[in-house]
């Protein structure tokens, strides 16, 4: 189904991302520097890409369009499941507001470089299990329920990117993001 493997794409450069702010965890840990804007730069990517653009495309379409296919929500198979998708977006948006908060802290306050550290590895950690919870277990479910809304699904995410985000500001972000891996690993 293609309006699923479009969110499985975007899974691979968010995991791009994620691996970039391992990176810069670790150099934060070990003390060592990371290059000016840098940080900033990847907490844009987390909340344009992964969360506007991805999580838009999950909440604002998907979800609605698979609970018009149920009756409703309650009624969808593995409902649980979306509950627990919506909670782990809202939780993916405070820890990216918290790293934001502490790195901004870090160069006068020793005590936000602990913070930034627990914020990142928890956001890592969360987004990774999220990303596999989606793929192994919604995903399929929902394939199995939107399979004849396939073509209105995908039309809908173009037309969201058009209207809502803009032309060409999803490939400006996977640009972004490789080059933020490219610079963070020193290559």
């Amino acid at each position: 189904m293609e309006a699923i493997e479009i969110l499985n794409d975007e899974h691979r450069v968010i995991e791009q991302g994620l691996g970039a702010l391992e990176t810069v965890t670790r150099r934060v840990v070990k003390g060592e520097p990371v290059p000016p804007g840098k940080v900033e730069e990847l907490l844009d990517f987390f909340v344009m890409y992964a969360d506007k653009i991805h999580h838009g495309k999950e909440e604002r379409l998907l979800v609605p369009q698979m609970e018009g296919r149920c009756g409703g929500r309650y009624l969808c198979p593995h409902n649980e499941l979306l509950d627990r998708m919506e909670q782990e977006h809202k939780e993916g948006r405070a820890l990216i507001a918290r790293m934001g908060e502490t790195w901004t802290r870090l160069p006068r306050e020793p005590r936000a470089k602990e913070e930034f550290v627990a914020a990142s590895k928890n956001y890592t950690h969360m987004l990774r299990g999220h990303i596999r919870m989606e793929e192994e277990d919604l995903f399929p479910e929902m394939e199995n329920l939107l399979s004849d809304d396939d073509r209105s699904l995908t039309e809908a995410y173009e037309r969201q990117e058009r209207e809502e985000i803009g032309e060409g500001v999803p490939e400006k972000y996977h640009r972004t993001v490789e080059e933020l891996v490219r610079e963070l690993s020193g290559g």
